[in-house]
């Protein structure tokens, strides 16, 4: 028989394993308890992830199809959306990124791009920026636009979101059927473009009286250019997108009907020269978009090549305010058809005169020789150029811009006379390039003028 002591030698060891095993069952409950929660948890954190997402999409849906512009900012003044109708109330810079985007960071790109105007870019943010920061007792505030019309801005708080920020065109409230923009007069207003948020509009900016509205694409590179030019432009009311090199330009003008084109001529990587080239050979209307050149130099040789590369006229930096409204006043549909015009193949008023003065079947031989020998005179000329000999580029230039003047051939003559003058003076190079295309223009003309001159069949 075991004695006491044995038994309780051996129940020692017992005890401890029993509750070594209830500690381990105790402590697997407890983590399958926690996993149990923490699962529950994740689960209801996805749905709440996936509810606030869908709520989020819809909401933006809803701002998009919206009649006025909203900006939706956290309490930082961090973007965390605008609709498409606040970007084109407030003018805010095509492209313009909401990633990482601030209501600091937009107002500096407004002013920088010349929305503000002729102002300081940093005072011109801080005042901006501490409106904002004042509250919803400082809107609503309105702003007349360099288009006429009148938007205005309020701001709330709503909990748990910032700040929203609200734009609406009010035009119609603020100014009776057919009057004008009325002229401000607070000298503290502040701006005249971007956010735009202030109650009325500097004494600088004074809308002028102005024709049609233009689309303008101003191609330039260098900023403070950029801010100068555009501003003029935006006080008289034109709309204005900025390309800052000549590939950025052919872009823009595949995709938008511009009415006219300002084209600084030095620019790195392609040329405003090459970028008028390419222009021009692009599907209309891009291909017919009137261009005119921005330039310090404005000399013979720099007009030449100015109409050699399919451009209208020259502008001289700085451009006086006066001339720039000249020639946007002139209108979308004036300058579209003078620009088709300028590039017309015949000159119709002559071809009607030739028709007037001479029988049918005498000006259709007349025709088809002057045109054989403006081909051996062409062939005589690329000659001449490839040898880069000026006498005889200059001497066969000068004969086919009088043979084409005669017989109404426009463009022959228009390319022919822009050689004459680097030939006179000794510059080939320019020469050449405003030789670029003749031939192909010649057999065009040559098509059209013989269709042209040759008597009506016998019916």
């Amino acid at each position: 028989m075991l004695n006491s002591w044995t038994l309780e030698l051996f129940a020692l060891p017992a005890a401890l394993l029993v509750g070594g095993f209830v500690w381990i069952a105790v402590r697997l409950a407890v983590a399958n308890r926690k996993l149990t929660v923490l699962a529950r948890a994740r689960a209801a954190g996805y749905a709440a992830r996936e509810r606030a997402a869908n709520r989020a999409a819809l909401f933006a849906a809803a701002l998009e199809g919206g009649h006025d512009g909203v900006l939706i900012a956290d309490s930082r003044l961090r973007v965390v959306h605008w609709n498409r109708r606040f970007a084109e109330l407030s003018g805010l810079p095509q492209g313009t990124s909401r990633d990482g985007a601030t209501l600091e960071s937009l107002l500096r790109l407004s002013v920088e791009a010349g929305e503000f105007g002729l102002v300081d870019v940093e005072s011109e943010v801080a005042a901006q920026v501490a409106l904002i920061e004042h509250g919803p007792g400082a809107f609503p505030v309105l702003r007349h636009r360099p288009d006429a019309s009148i938007v205005e801005f309020t701001l709330e708080a709503p909990p748990g979101v910032g700040l929203l920020l609200r734009c609406a065109d009010v035009t119609a409230r603020h100014r009776p059927s057919g009057a004008s923009s009325p002229a401000p007069t607070d000298a503290r207003a502040v701006s005249a473009a971007g956010l735009g948020i202030v109650a009325s509009t500097p004494p600088w900016f004074t809308p002028a009286p102005r024709a049609r509205r233009c689309l303008v694409l101003l191609v330039e590179d260098m900023k403070v250019n950029q801010i100068v030019t555009a501003t003029q432009l935006r006080r008289d009311g034109h709309r204005v997108d900025v390309a800052a090199s000549g590939a950025e330009a052919l872009v823009l003008a595949a995709a938008t009907p511009y009415d006219v084109v300002l084209m600084d001529l030095m620019m790195p990587g392609m040329s405003g020269y090459d970028a008028a080239r390419r222009l021009r050979a692009m599907p209309n209307p891009a291909g017919r978009t009137p261009i005119f050149a921005l330039t310090a130099n404005t000399g013979e040789e720099e007009r030449v090549r100015c109409l050699a590369a399919g451009m209208q006229g020259m502008l001289s930096k700085p451009v006086p305010v006066a001339l720039l409204r000249d020639v946007l006043q002139q209108g979308a549909a004036t300058m579209r058809a003078a620009a088709a015009a300028g590039d017309s193949l015949l000159d119709a008023a002559r071809l009607a005169e030739l028709r007037r003065d001479l029988p049918a079947s005498v000006l259709a031989t007349l025709c088809r020789q002057c045109l054989d020998d403006m081909r051996d005179r062409l062939a005589i000329l690329h000659l001449a150029l490839q040898q880069q000999v000026a006498e005889p580029v200059e001497r066969e230039a000068h004969a086919l811009a009088g043979m084409a003047g005669s017989y109404g051939l426009a463009r022959i003559e228009r390319q022919a006379r822009a050689i004459l003058a680097p030939a006179r003076a000794q510059d080939m190079e320019i020469a050449r390039e405003a030789a670029i295309g003749m031939a192909d223009a010649f057999d065009q003309s040559r098509v059209a003028l013989l269709a042209w001159a040759e008597p009506d069949p016998v019916m």
